[in-house]
């Protein structure tokens, strides 16, 4: 039976949706045994497109086209097909794996060619559909269309598969949620040594799209002591809905004075940007200052020994 060994490449165009330039909106592959090739979006009478935008009522069905171009000296053989979108462990935008079975807009996808045959710099149209079911939930479903080129080891017994990939992103109408949740918030404080200087927190908490529509956030965090607070603003990419990303802020400016709190605050906009309702999360640690207890001990023992020395010196 074979071994899936890696996924070698998967290309995501548009992440910023309209922001690449007209020579960049073709996917481009080449892979370490000289196998090169580019994707992109048929033409149509809108303006280049750098991937698959539809908005799309439920049951509606779409035709289009996808062009796939051998930029390489052989023939070229590639499977086409859809993928679910799955935001991945660092927050971005990934695909299911070839293996995983689509459950939405990749299941909504097909092409006129489940595989094809490329010759060298020759380009080919793949046209397919897209159908939305009736009982399509209102939202965002992001996914990806993907060419896959599949090689086995001379052994037979492991399976590369290389695959490219443009997005796939369909707002399905109906009532937009924006909706954000912060879980897992924690503080963490450096052994503050230096009695002089304020140390830098880190502040880490998840962040969960819980909205139907693909949004981003206004990122505000800070941590406080009892002597002052270390502040910081920044921006949550784009999560599809049900993603979610692990954050880690630091915070420098801030005096450990036994108790330390963070507090996160997000403002949410969906991609069109319409705002969503702003939420809060908060948590306390510990921040024992160590310098300033150093300085503190040394004080109070040279205090006892200048009392002791004093109360030698009365009694002489």
């Amino acid at each position: 039976m074979y071994r899936t060994a890696a996924v070698v490449l998967i290309s995501l165009l548009a992440l910023l949706a309209g922001a690449l330039p007209a020579q960049a909106l073709a996917a481009t592959s080449t892979t370490a045994d000289g196998l090169s090739w580019s994707i992109r979006p048929g033409s149509t009478d809108a303006a280049q497109r750098s991937n698959f935008s539809y908005t799309l009522d439920p049951g509606a069905t779409i035709q289009d086209t996808l062009v796939v171009t051998n930029l390489g000296s052989t023939p070229l053989d590639l499977a086409v097909y859809a993928a679910d979108g799955v935001t991945s462990a660092s927050g971005h935008l990934d695909l299911e794996p070839a293996a995983t079975a689509a459950a939405s807009v990749g299941s909504w996808f097909a092409a006129e060619a489940a595989t094809i045959t490329v010759q060298p710099g020759a380009a080919r149209e793949v046209p397919f559909s897209l159908a939305v079911p009736a009982d399509a939930s209102p939202g965002d479903h992001v996914g990806g269309v993907v060419t896959s080129f599949v090689s086995a080891a001379a052994q037979g017994t492991v399976k590369l598969d290389r695959r490219l990939a443009t997005r796939l992103n369909v707002r399905v109408a109906g009532e937009e949620t924006i909706a954000m949740a912060i879980s897992d918030v924690t503080v963490n404080y450096p052994a503050a040594w230096n009695p002089f200087a304020p140390v830098a927190p880190e502040v880490t908490y998840t962040v969960t799209n819980n909205g139907n529509v693909r949004a981003l956030a206004d990122e505000n965090v800070d941590a406080s002591g009892l002597l002052g607070a270390g502040a910081a603003s920044g921006a949550v990419a784009e999560l599809i809905p049900g993603g979610s990303s692990t954050r880690t802020v630091t915070l420098p400016g801030t005096w450990p004075i036994f108790a330390g709190n963070a507090t996160v605050v997000l403002q949410p906009w969906s991609v069109a940007g319409s705002p969503g309702t702003e939420v809060t999360a908060a948590a306390s640690t510990a921040a024992v200052p160590w310098g300033q207890l150093a300085v503190l001990l040394v004080v109070v023992v040279l205090a006892v020994i200048l009392a002791r020395r004093r109360a030698r010196q009365a009694r002489a």
